[in-house]
């Protein structure tokens, strides 16, 4: 079975579990068709509710870094993106049918190092890197999809990745020379339900 196939249907069967039966429902790792799905890789679902040609975010959580089998990573995302994304409601039964379902595979990360901004600009393409920011106990991630969906540019692109970890942007300047700041960079094999 094709790839792209097997992480969708773990991702909707996932989904369709938590949602119908209340089951935390994980594949089989014995099963042959899961082989290519056993090593440890992060993984993000994201869940799109649709009303006629408009879509709008119904939920979106993952693992960034490799600590389940990939199958497991799919699975779990997915019925977090359902059921635990802080942002919204738990999604009900009713709301299945009107559901498009994004599932990216994540490389692992590596950090970002530079020592000006024009080498720090030069290190990540928009479509291309997803991104993630560390300082102290602050983090945040945006994946690679987002910037073209919101057609940012990078400055745009850095300035939400520090919002989402409540941090604050001034300039690149300021993130090439402050040591606390830890950016990383990881790229995505997307499969989605939307063509």
């Amino acid at each position: 079975m094709e790839r792209g196939k097997i992480v969708l249907e773990i991702a909707r069967k996932s989904l369709h579990e938590i949602i119908e039966n209340n089951n935390e429902w994980d594949p089989d790792l014995t099963d042959s068709k899961y082989g290519d799905f056993l090593i440890e890789q992060g993984a993000f679902t994201t869940i799109y509710s649709f009303k006629g040609d408009s879509k709008s975010l119904r939920g979106c959580v993952g693992f960034p870094y490799p600590t389940k089998p990939l199958a497991h990573s799919i699975s779990c995302s997915a019925r977090n993106a359902a059921t635990k994304d802080p942002r919204f409601s738990k999604i009900k039964s009713s709301e299945l049918s009107k559901l498009r379902i994004s599932v990216e595979i994540l490389s692992p990360v590596e950090e970002i190092v530079a020592t000006s901004s024009t080498e720090f600009l030069n290190s990540f393409e928009i479509g291309t890197h997803g991104l993630i920011v560390k300082k102290g106990n602050s983090s945040g991630l945006l994946l690679s999809k987002v910037p073209v969906e919101y057609k940012w540019d990078k400055i745009t692109f850095i300035d939400h990745l520090f919002q989402k970890a409540w941090l604050s942007f001034t300039s690149i300047d300021f993130i090439v020379k402050d040591p606390d700041i830890t950016i990383l960079k990881f790229t995505s094999e997307i499969y989605s339900e939307i063509s």
